[in-house]
């Protein structure tokens, strides 16, 4: 947002920020919502607008990963070892010559 003098942005994380980074956004005219503002700003919502922005943050799979190159979600693959792993079905056209799938998220049961 800094680098494209963008007048003012805002960024959130479920974690917390850094005193440099506060800094940053301070400076930069960034707001910045960490873990404890999100919720402390969901809790200001009335009773219908909780509800609604649950639905809609709560509508869909999010158990499964998802590819952070196409965005597609993982499929459940087992490796010639015999381990489960999550595999993303498009990685043939990511452009990757030696990797077919994503070891980074084994997992043990799939259902």
């Amino acid at each position: 947002m800094a680098t494209e003098n963008v007048e003012k942005g805002g960024y959130c994380s479920t974690g917390s920020f850094t005193g440099p980074a506060r800094e940053y956004a301070k400076t930069n005219n960034i707001e910045i919502f960490d873990q404890k503002k999100i919720i402390k700003s969901f809790n200001k919502l009335n009773n219908f607008d909780r509800e609604i922005t649950l639905r809609r943050l709560l509508n869909g799979d999010y158990w499964t990963p998802s590819c952070a190159t196409c965005g597609e979600k993982f499929r459940p693959k087992k490796t010639k070892k015999g381990n489960m792993i999550w595999w993303c079905k498009s990685s043939h056209t990511h452009g990757w010559s030696s990797i077919s799938y994503y070891e980074a998220a084994p997992i043990k049961n799939v259902h």
